[in-house]
């Protein structure tokens, strides 16, 4: 076992490194699991998304980038 919040201090700090905490358990964002949370599974989808999307700035230059994901039905906006 080990403490999340102890892990997030360690880990916000680093380059290149987004740390989010969300609610859930072990499994939440496996919908087969009896901890499945579906709104944490897809806040962290979408975090990951736009984490690729800044980071990995190969299809569209970061200047010619809207400020939202149309990801299924789920638009997500980026602060």
């Amino acid at each position: 076992m080990f403490n999340v919040d102890e892990l997030i201090l360690a880990l916000e700090n680093k380059h290149n490194v987004e740390v989010h905490k969300l609610n859930g358990q072990h499994g939440f964002s496996d919908p087969f699991s009896l901890k499945y949370n579906e709104a944490s599974a897809k806040k962290a989808f979408y975090q990951m998304l736009f984490f690729l999307w800044k980071h990995l700035d190969v299809l569209t230059p970061m200047e010619n980038r809207t400020n939202f994901f149309i990801c299924g039905e789920d638009p997500f906006m980026i602060d």
